[in-house]
């Protein structure tokens, strides 16, 4: 089993999750909260972001 974050292999699927819950907890969170915000919240901080440039 392969890590879909950094590659590494593991024998076991508890292995490759124990790997991801420590190693990669942060990468998970980031992602998370990402799809739980309003799509409509998103397209505001993007728009805020194209008109700083």
């Amino acid at each position: 089993m392969r890590c879909r974050f950094c590659g590494d292999e593991f024998d076991s699927e508890r292995g490759l999750h124990v790997h991801q819950s420590q190693a990669h907890n942060q990468v998970e969170k980031s992602v998370r909260d990402l799809l739980d915000q309003d799509v409509a919240d998103v397209k505001e901080e993007d728009q805020g972001l194209r008109h700083r440039r």
